[in-house]
């Protein structure tokens, strides 16, 4: 048997001691020291709008962040100012290794779509694809709350200057202030003249063209507007269809560009889908008791075998409802379906009429008269008084009243009040200024 001498022993066994503290201490030197602010796990819940990809690069938390106090308040302040989301908090678990972070997030319901004004350097679809490049959780609706619609405009004036545009660019919730009426946000360039030279109607028949480039020459000159050109168009342009039987013609959205590159003057382009020339074969009415269909249809200028002429129809419509106003339907309305025979290019018109209450006229009240004077006002309404309710009746009773001695010089302002429950209308006289 072989024995080690001590010496040997001792020294082996020390070698290894030494062997494995060193390995120790590498290993505790390869080791992160724990952090218990670090972020060693988040997550964000709640919201169906965004992925925890996007608020996390948006509030630019990662796992190995910061986790103190005040940046998690940071990132919760960005989220508030998006305003996409209604409510929103964070808890945390905190241990010697590091935190864990949740984010709860509840999505604002409510956006509203942009609308680009006078943008004629770029589309609207190439604004959209650069603003939800820029501005964080910009998906294409802006909500009424926060500060995303300052981050667009602020973002807008970036993309111009790109494009050497020097330009302010506002943006403003179109509808009303109050946010339960907003309908969208509009923004429109401010300090630069965009004047149009020249309009194109794409689809538009050659007779018809004339006719709109002679209506529109107006515009030529003035700045670009979308807005402005949109409304003219209904109710200008759209008008020369529908006066000639054109009955479902439509405009598409104006489209502008610079009339070349460098340029500020636009050519506007507004396509047409005319669809076919229609002519009446036949109108029918439905609703009406108090006028019989005789009586309505002589009120119509429309004959069979003409173009359907809308404009037309609208303003006869107005006389049929004026004649129901004078037998005392003041609340009378005409709806108008219209049939298509496509086939023929004939349209059938179903005008469906709502009479509503028949109105008499009732109590009068008078202010600042004697009580003399009062009673002679008094004495010229009890004509009218119970009477079935017609504006020329009571436009007559009042030049009566001014001729009555001492009231020519009096300013009256008169109020009607019109009580649907009953039919019975209410009448306020005020005078002043004898």
């Amino acid at each position: 048997m072989l024995v080690m001498p001590r010496t040997i022993l001792l020294f082996a066994l020390l070698a290894c001691s030494s062997f494995v503290l060193a390995q120790n201490h590498a290993a505790r030197a390869q080791s992160p020291t724990p952090d218990p602010y670090k972020i060693i796990a988040l997550e964000f819940r709640g919201s169906t709008r965004f992925t925890s990809e996007d608020i996390s690069a948006a509030t630019g938390l990662t796992v190995g962040s910061d986790g103190h106090e005040e940046n998690l308040q940071q990132a919760l302040q960005v989220l508030s100012e998006s305003g996409m989301f209604r409510d929103m908090k964070y808890t945390g678990t905190t241990s010697y290794l590091g935190k864990k972070v949740t984010f709860i997030l509840t999505d604002e319901k409510t956006l509203y779509p942009l609308r680009f004004d006078n943008f004629v350097w770029l589309s609207e679809s190439d604004l959209l694809a650069e603003l939800k490049r820029r501005v964080p959780f910009f998906r294409g609706q802006v909500p009424g709350v926060g500060h995303m619609s300052d981050q667009i405009a602020e973002q807008l004036e970036a993309i111009l200057k790109e494009k050497g545009v020097q330009a302010g660019v506002e943006g403003r919730p179109e509808g009303g202030i109050d946010s339960s009426k907003i309908t969208s946000y509009l923004y429109t360039v401010k300090g630069v003249h965009t004047p149009i030279r020249k309009f194109e109607f794409a689809g538009a028949s050659p007779a018809l063209e004339t006719l709109l480039q002679q209506r529109s020459g107006e515009k030529l000159g003035r700045d670009y507007s979308v807005m402005e050109l949109t409304d003219f168009t209904h109710r200008e342009l759209l008008t020369i269809y529908q006066r000639r039987g054109y009955v479902q013609a439509k405009f598409s959205a104006p489209q502008a560009q610079p009339v070349a590159p460098g340029e500020n003057a636009v050519i506007v382009r507004l396509a047409v889908a005319e669809g076919s020339c229609y002519s009446l074969r036949e109108v029918h009415w439905e609703g009406n008791t108090a006028m019989d269909a005789a009586q309505l249809q002589a009120s119509l200028h429309l004959k069979p075998g003409e173009p359907a002429n809308l404009i037309q129809l609208k303003f006869d419509l107005q006389v049929v409802q004026g004649a129901y106003k004078k037998l005392g339907y003041l609340d009378a309305a005409a709806k108008v379906d219209a049939e298509y025979d496509d086939a023929a290019a004939k349209v059938d018109f179903r005008i469906v009429i709502s009479e509503g209450k028949l109105y008499h006229y009732g109590p009068l009240h008078t202010e600042g008269l004697s009580e003399e004077q009062g009673a002679l006002v008094q004495s010229q309404w009890q004509k009218l008084s119970g009477a079935v309710a017609d504006p020329e009746l009571l436009r007559s009773f009042t030049v009566g009243v001014r001729l009555i001695k001492n009231l020519a010089s009096y300013k009256i302002q008169m109020r009607q009040m019109k009580n649907s429950a009953d039919g019975v209308i209410s009448l306020e006289l005020i005078f002043t200024g004898n």
